[in-house]
């Protein structure tokens, strides 16, 4: 009865596509959720980046990725939760600075608040 009746292989994910994933997938579900709290996310091509080589590694394929996401995006956006409003949203920026990603209040307004 304990018998292997198929194989899957699976080829290793290209970096572009871990870099889609975030682009397509992960970057726009965050952004529609901060958006509800008042949170206009910008995130830079140099971000997402470095991001996606973080996330990924030859041995566990993207298994990390939502975990880096976590920790160096999500948990430093939270501490501007406080300050924001629905009504006028607080614009945050996601770059890279010396080799690490930077989050930071951005000038200007959001392009536009609920009423």
């Amino acid at each position: 009865m304990n018998r292997i009746d198929y194989v899957a292989l699976f080829r290793d994910l290209p970096p572009e596509i871990v870099r889609g994933i975030l682009e397509r997938r992960t970057i726009p579900e965050l952004q529609e959720r901060l958006r509800r709290k008042g949170i206009e996310l910008e995130v830079s091509s140099k971000a997402i980046a470095l991001i996606a080589e973080r996330g990924f590694d030859e041995k566990s394929g993207a298994r990390q990725l939502q975990r880096i996401v976590d920790t160096d995006l999500i948990a430093p956006i939270s501490r501007f939760i406080p300050e924001a409003q629905p009504r006028a949203p607080l614009r945050v920026r996601v770059d890279v600075s010396d080799g690490a990603l930077t989050v930071e209040k951005a000038a200007g307004k959001a392009k536009g608040g609920r009423k």
